[in-house]
C-alpha cells in the first residue's frame, strides 16, 4: 500500500472527515464479517437430533427444521459474501484515505481499523504507545 508520488496520494498529514468515516466503516465492516463468519461456524455445527429408532410412534416429525437450518445457513452465506464484498470496497478507500500520513499513525490504522486487531496488538504493530494509539483511536472515532 506504499503511495508513490503523483498516483493519487495527497501531501497533506491530516485526514478528512470523510477519510475518518471510511476508517470507521472498515472497522465496523470487518467486526461484522467475523462475527457472521462465527455464526455460520455455529450453524454449521449444529445438527439435528436423530430420532430414536425404538419402533415406537413418537407423533409427527419435524421435517422442517433441516430446512430451516439450511435455509439459515444459505441466509448467513449470502450475508456474509455481501459484507466482504463491501469490506473489500472500504478497505480500498480507507487504504488510499492512509496515502500520505506519517508511518506510525498508518501502521496503527491499518491493524486497528482494516484488520480489526486490538488496541494492544496495534499499538505493538505500529511500534508506539499504547497512550498515542488512544490518541490516535479517539481522533478517529470522534464524529464532528
Amino acid at each position: 500500500m506504499d503511495c508513490v508520488s503523483g498516483e493519487g496520494c495527497r501531501i497533506t498529514q491530516t485526514l478528512t472527515e470523510r477519510d475518518k468515516w471510511h476508517l470507521r466503516r472498515a472497522r465496523d465492516l470487518a467486526d461484522e464479517v467475523t462475527r457472521l463468519r462465527d455464526n455460520l461456524r455455529e450453524a454449521e455445527l449444529q445438527t439435528i437430533s436423530s430420532p430414536n429408532m425404538d419402533g415406537m410412534p413418537k407423533g409427527s416429525g419435524d421435517g422442517d427444521a433441516i430446512a430451516r437450518q439450511i435455509a439459515r445457513r444459505d441466509k448467513l452465506q449470502t450475508k456474509l459474501r455481501t459484507a466482504e464484498r463491501a469490506l473489500k470496497r472500504s478497505r480500498s478507500a480507507a487504504e488510499k484515505a492512509l496515502c500520505g500520513v506519517k508511518a506510525s499513525m498508518r501502521m496503527f490504522c491499518e491493524a486497528y481499523f482494516l484488520d480489526a486487531a486490538q488496541l494492544e496488538e496495534a499499538c505493538a504493530y505500529a511500534r508506539i504507545n499504547k497512550r498515542t494509539g488512544e490518541r490516535y483511536s479517539a481522533e478517529i472515532n470522534k464524529i464532528a
